[in-house]
């Protein structure tokens, strides 16, 4: 149990770094997409290669910070369904939702795979212009991101069945919105 915690608690870490990471990615793509506006607005002359680096940098951003946004149970639900229903229910929806998404993140893991080993020996990029952009650190950022998602919702799984387990995950397991519900009522 105390190495179950200890490598739960590096990937926290991880986790909040890559998040970090992630945060950073867009203020400096904010930066670059103002002024790319600004040069083509003032001198008529655009920042060549902006439009392929966005493209490649909102998948990037977004394996970035999905980890945390699973790690932090602060993803999307259907809380009218979840708060109408008896708390076994509720479990057994949260069960089979992290189940589910166990397996999307695994397949998601083992479908980038081989792309990423592809793309990471042959050097792919995209781009035709100016600006060419190596395709396989976001690549590697989609195994990432599955990987760190797949753990959390293994351990989000585990929680839910073993009211034993004494992860952080279950700290986490209510919301903001879901309390100010309940203070509501």
């Amino acid at each position: 149990m105390l190495v179950m915690k200890r490598i739960d608690h590096v990937i926290r870490q991880s986790n909040i770094a890559l998040n970090f990471c992630g945060a950073v990615w867009i203020l400096l793509l904010m930066m670059l997409v103002v002024s790319d506006v600004f040069m083509r607005a003032a001198f008529n002359s655009p920042i060549l290669g902006v439009a392929d680096i966005a493209r490649n940098s909102v998948v990037g951003i977004a394996c970035l910070m999905l980890p945390w946004a699973m790690a932090s149970d602060s993803h999307i639900r259907v809380y009218m369904i979840v708060s109408n229903v008896p708390k076994n229910v509720a479990k057994i929806l949260h069960v089979f939702a992290y189940l589910v998404g166990f397996i999307v993140f695994v397949g998601i893991f083992y479908s980038s795979y081989r792309p990423f080993i592809h793309a990471f020996t042959t050097g792919a990029f995209e781009g035709e212009g100016a600006v060419r952009v190596v395709t396989w650190p976001t690549r590697l950022l989609i195994l990432v991101a599955a990987f760190f998602s797949a753990y959390h919702c293994l351990l989000l799984v585990l929680a839910n069945i073993s009211s034993k387990l004494d992860f952080r995950a279950l700290d986490n397991s209510h919301t903001n919105i879901e309390a100010g519900a309940e203070e509501a009522k």
